[in-house]
């Protein structure tokens, strides 16, 4: 497979296929002329043991998907850096594949374990403790309250939904191959075309719920389960009636074709003969033509193509994380607005949440040594915070770090500047309390006043 400047080459996991594969690409680029860099080649192995794959790395010299990261010098990164590449290297990587096949779960998995890995530690592996966000909230997107990062079962579902869509819109011959195949009843229900379309047949009723067919020939477009006739399928228009019928799995051509009352059983009950007659009397003036079905999706402009992130957000959709404006739509630096949501989620490493894992011994306040140390205390409660407030002349209103959203504008600073203007102060007090717990040094007023009127004014 091709893309692009990319090829996809799949083998068997045979060491005679590999090393017969490696003498092909030797030849290819004496005949051609054509160098290949096989360092910057990849090999992704699909349920292979870590011995076959030492052996087939050693013959192809490839990279496998797992040291794309370690080259880059993870530890000198904050989560900012982190979060970036995470999105460039490790949610690359298997798009091809996620794009044709659907991965099975345990290499889905194996994936997201060195993505968290890597985004909190920037090593191999990681231990819950150092996972301050659980990675179902991280893979939210901003707006919900996560870091955008996208989930790969989900990528890989919403990249086979573009599939779907492309089968029903394409003149490809893939799509004229398949419809060929598909000749019953198509294209309702999994033929024996094999795995791939197996895993895409699965897909169809979540395709089905966002895309509707304008009906021409009939023939791509499903009698029962397809949107076509009205805003809902006739499946869930007419229940009764399809609880009767001796082919679910049918085209509008062939029931068009044959009539629907000679695709159900000879007794009706009263309720299906009562639908039966409502649907012949909507299918009166309904006549089949020339061409192909047209497929339209409700995911956004209707005339617009269909797009693999729209798919992803039709199947990720949530609630709006009310936080999201205060965290992200300020100029503060990448790693300062990191820190902020962190901050949201009273995620912090503070000693209130370290004590959980018996990192520390003690919860108290490193600035008042008086109670506990959570988010709302060290930034809003402690004497010392509430000391550099009144300095500084504006004050949080809000009595929660979970409530961000809730702070207003003070009177005295621009709209557009505020809420950079809060977090750069909230990220002073936290490096001023690591100065204190990890330097050493005696908390000090005027230094913190000094280095927030610095940094806002920068």
């Amino acid at each position: 497979m091709q893309y692009a400047d990319d090829t996809l080459i799949v083998c068997e996991a045979e060491t005679t296929g590999v090393a017969a594969l490696k003498e092909i690409l030797h030849r290819f680029a004496t005949v051609t002329g054509l160098t290949i860099n096989f360092s910057k080649s990849s090999m992704v192995p699909i349920n292979v043991g870590e011995r076959e794959t030492a052996e087939f790395q050693r013959i192809l010299q490839f990279q496998k998907v797992e040291k794309f990261l370690p080259g880059w010098k993870a530890k000198l990164l904050n989560y900012a850096g982190r979060t970036v590449l995470v999105n460039a290297v490790l949610d690359s990587v298997p798009v091809y594949l996620m794009s044709v096949l659907d991965l099975p779960q345990g290499i889905i998995e194996k994936i997201e374990q060195r993505r968290r890995a890597f985004l909190w530690t920037g090593e191999d592996k990681v231990s819950g403790a150092n996972c301050l966000v659980a990675w179902d909230n991280v893979c939210k997107s901003k707006e919900e309250g996560g870091l955008g990062l996208k989930k790969l079962r989900l990528r890989n579902k919403s990249l086979l939904l573009n599939w779907l869509h492309n089968l029903h819109q394409s003149d490809s011959p893939w799509a004229d191959w398949v419809w060929k195949q598909l000749t019953n009843e198509a294209p309702c229900r999994s033929e024996n075309l094999g795995n791939h379309w197996n895993s895409l047949a699965k897909l169809l009723p979540e395709y089905r719920n966002f895309t509707n067919s304008s009906v021409m020939d009939g023939r791509c477009t499903s009698f029962w389960f397809d949107k076509w006739l009205d805003h809902l399928p006739l499946a869930v228009k007419y229940k009764a009636l399809l609880s009767h019928s001796t082919t679910k799995h049918t085209t509008v051509r062939q029931a068009i074709r044959l009539g629907p009352g000679q695709q159900l059983v000879h007794r009706l009950s009263s309720v299906a003969q009562a639908q039966l007659q409502e649907l012949l009397q909507h299918l009166q003036t309904f006549q089949l033509r020339e061409g192909a079905d047209i497929r339209s999706h409700n995911l956004g402009k209707p005339e617009t193509k269909l797009t693999t992130s729209q798919c992803y957000k039709s199947l990720q959709a949530g609630d709006k994380g009310p936080n999201y404006g205060f965290i992200w739509k300020n100029r503060a630096p990448p790693r300062v607005r990191f820190f902020t949501w962190l901050l949201s989620k009273d995620r912090l490493p503070t000693r209130n949440n370290l004590i959980v894992n018996k990192i520390v011994d003690s919860a108290s306040c490193p600035i008042c040594d008086s109670t506990w140390e959570d988010g709302d205390h060290l930034f809003l409660q402690c004497p010392f915070a509430v000391a550099l407030w009144s300095a500084l002349g504006f004050a949080p209103t809000t009595s929660s770090v979970r409530e961000l959203h809730s702070i207003s504008k003070p009177s005295g600073l621009i709209a557009r500047e505020f809420k950079t203007f809060f977090i750069l102060c909230f990220w002073r007090i936290w490096t001023h309390r690591n100065d204190v717990v990890f330097n050493k040094l005696q908390p000090c007023k005027k230094r913190l006043l000094q280095q927030c009127v610095q940094d806002v004014t920068l």
